[in-house]
């Protein structure tokens, strides 16, 4: 009885440690494309753009430049802190700036 009642302590146990475990984080998306922003957006354009690399756990180093435009300020710094907080190896450039569209 104390066998099976150990047992079933440690299975337990070990179901309660791996649900606490952090979820692996997610990439963040690919911000939108200048020229689609661009084209439905009649105010000022905010380019963002980000240089950095992520690790994953096996030691694999992913490194992304990317240049994103968005119709908002919030929209480009919401963007920039995912990304900020996923590409953190050797994050040096993120930047949100202004860019009226051509006219």
């Amino acid at each position: 009885m104390t066998t099976l009642r150990s047992l079933t302590f440690g299975a337990a146990f070990v179901v309660a440690a791996l649900a606490a475990q952090p979820a692996v984080a997610q990439a963040p998306p690919f911000g939108p494309d200048c020229r689609q922003v661009m084209a439905r957006t009649h105010g000022t354009v905010w380019v963002g753009t980000i240089r950095g690399q992520h690790e994953d756990m096996w030691g694999s180093v992913e490194t992304r430049f990317q240049r994103s435009c968005f119709s908002s300020r919030a929209a480009c710094e919401k963007w920039l802190y995912d990304a900020r907080t996923y590409y953190s190896l050797n994050f040096d450039n993120d930047l949100c700036r202004p860019m009226q569209p051509r006219r």
